[in-house]
């Protein structure tokens, strides 16, 4: 389901010129953790909400079919963050990453935002490769109930 943008944000991203940045935070969090990570797709660290979010080369990409949403890479990564994303990656619990889009100029107004829980993570000497996804739409149950003559007596009169 797509999720809208303010008005504001489309005319900037649909501009033949802009002097406006779109910067992509991503907040990844576990119960496990004694605090949340933090980082930006940007070459400076930016506070957002209260909260310092570390410049890293990030390179996320979004699927619109398949049984994943995304795909993420993240280069130069520091051996501590490596360590809590592998301690958490045999849990039942999975971790969450929190994306929102913001504007380098406001950097406390969250223009989208968007919950995905890692699904695969792999990594080799540099690059942390993550595949991730929102709750599936798949596992909901439809419908909850079935049209039966006990639960919807008012169909089945003559």
């Amino acid at each position: 389901m797509a999720r809208p943008l303010s008005t504001l944000a489309l005319q900037e991203l649909f501009a033949s010129e802009s002097n406006e940045v779109l910067l992509v935070l991503f907040k990844f969090s576990h119960s496990d953790w004694s605090s949340d990570v933090f980082f930006v797709n940007n070459t400076e660290t930016i506070t957002s909400g209260g909260d310092d979010y570390t410049s890293y080369p990030i390179n996320a990409m979004f699927h619109s079919t398949g049984d994943t949403d995304g795909s993420m890479a993240i280069d130069c990564v520091e051996r501590d963050f490596l360590a809590l994303l592998r301690g958490a990656a045999g849990k039942d619990e999975k971790t969450e990453i929190e994306l929102s889009i913001i504007f380098a100029s406001q950097p406390s107004t969250i223009l989208l935002s968007q919950t995905y829980k890692i699904l695969n993570l792999s990594c080799d000497k540099a690059t942390i490769n993550v595949t991730m996804s929102r709750d599936s739409i798949k596992d909901e149950p439809y419908p909850s109930r079935t049209f039966n003559v006990n639960h919807f007596a008012g169909l089945w009169r003559s």
